[in-house]
């Protein structure tokens, strides 16, 4: 399995192809952020025991909410797509709460994915 999300112009924004099946999870230094909910377009998704959410990317605007614990929320962890055979790609960093200096951080992060059609052969 390859890595299937490729980042967009702006920040948080990804494109896909359809039927892409994408695994998304949290990867921090103290290993104590996990992921503990995830919606696709509002739907819930599974979190499997190893804190990690997979879908399969339908056709059109997809929007990914997930929800993260830790024990220190001024930690900045990864997130992350799972490419297979032990290989990820960093999708976004974050914490669990704003810092002193300004950086933004929630418990939540959002993902807007653009999952492009398969085209069609003509000579069918």
């Amino acid at each position: 399995m390859a890595c299937g999300l490729r980042h967009d112009v702006l920040p948080d924004f990804f494109t896909v192809n359809e039927d892409t099946q994408i695994t998304v999870f949290a990867d921090s230094v103290s290993g104590t952020v996990k992921l503990i909910n995830a919606t696709l377009n509002g739907k819930p998704l599974p979190v499997d025991a190893n804190a990690k959410t997979t879908f399969q990317a339908i056709a059109g605007r997809l929007i990914l909410n997930m929800a993260f614990v830790g024990s220190d929320p001024d930690e900045v962890f990864g997130i992350k797509e799972d490419c297979g055979g032990g290989n990820s790609q960093l999708l976004a960093n974050w914490r669990l709460q704003p810092s002193a200096a300004g950086d933004p951080g929630a418990p939540t992060k959002a993902f807007t994915i653009t999952a492009q059609p398969k085209v069609q052969n003509a000579n069918v």
